[in-house]
């Protein structure tokens, strides 16, 4: 009798100590242990059973750190991954809020995968252009075709005027497919330039874009102004001069915006300019945020 007290007294402060770790049907099963006057039916079973549970526990306990340990991996893992997508979010997300607004009516806005265009009717341009920099060594298709979107374009602005692109290949190709480059050839993003403009204050323009692209990333809005006697060629008005906003969103004193204009002419030069003096020539309301940005200049 003794015997079997010391075993039940032993499988009560057992069960006692395990009770949280049991099922509630296993405490159901072995709750009418006692201290004493266990019978060896009964508490053979249940010294085997919690003998058992204990080394059932024992391999679970070992490997808890290693659990703990795959845990915090995969979670800082998922967080790696996160943080990567966001990353590229926004780096390849919109450029919508540093873009000019558009007053109602005629002109309207063509959403691409190389740009954002507003085109004009009026003058048959784009009134403004913006692009996310992502500069590689595509050529991309040669030559300027028709924008499916658009009606009635001038394909060729005669001897006198150079049919320069408003958004250059280099400036996107990084980021393109052969297909999508050909959005950058259609005409409503080729506007007339004076040769010497297009050869000397706009490639300058364009090669110092590449360069600030190489220090982080950079959103170019662009386009035509229109000042004094107008110009036509055909139905397409020639512009004055040319507008260029260069956004820095990220690198050293990011974000900042630069303003540069240039005239369209044989004497042209390239001029920096603030965002305040862009909106005033052009007409155009520039979003607060980069009137900000110039403030903080």
């Amino acid at each position: 009798m003794t015997e079997q007290s010391d075993l039940s007294r032993y499988a009560h402060r057992h069960f006692l100590r395990h009770r949280a770790a049991l099922r509630p049907e296993q405490q159901a099963r072995f709750s009418v242990i006692k201290t004493d006057g266990v019978a060896p039916g009964i508490v053979d079973p249940a010294l085997s059973f919690l003998k058992r549970e204990e080394e059932n526990r024992v391999p679970f306990v070992q490997t808890q750190p290693g659990q703990r340990s795959r845990a915090l991996v995969m979670f800082f893992g998922l967080v790696l991954v996160l943080a990567v997508a966001a990353w590229y979010v926004t780096r390849a997300g919109s450029i919508d809020k540093y873009l000019p607004g558009v007053p109602p009516g005629k002109i309207s806005v063509i959403k691409r995968d190389a740009y954002v265009l507003a085109f004009d009717p009026d003058h048959r341009l784009a009134a403004w252009v913006g692009y996310r920099v992502n500069p590689g060594t595509k050529e991309g298709p040669k030559g300027n075709s028709s924008d499916p979107d658009v009606t009635h374009q001038l394909e060729d602005y005669g001897k006198d005027w150079e049919m320069a692109k408003l958004v250059p290949v280099k400036h996107v190709s990084g980021g393109l497919t052969e297909k999508q480059l050909e959005q950058v050839i259609y005409l409503t993003v080729v506007a007339p330039h004076n040769r010497y403009a297009r050869l000397s204050p706009k490639q300058a323009l364009d090669n110092k874009i590449t360069k600030k692209a190489e220090q982080g990333e950079v959103i170019v809005i662009r386009g035509p102004i229109y000042k004094g006697k107008k110009h036509r060629i055909a139905n397409v008005v020639v512009p004055s001069a040319y507008f260029c906003l260069v956004i820095q969103e990220s690198g050293v004193g990011s974000p900042k915006v630069e303003a540069y204009i240039y005239a369209n002419t044989e004497d042209g030069v390239l001029e920096l300019s603030t965002p305040s003096e862009v909106a005033k020539q052009t007409g155009l309301t520039l979003p607060k945020l980069l009137l900000d940005l110039e403030n903080q200049l």
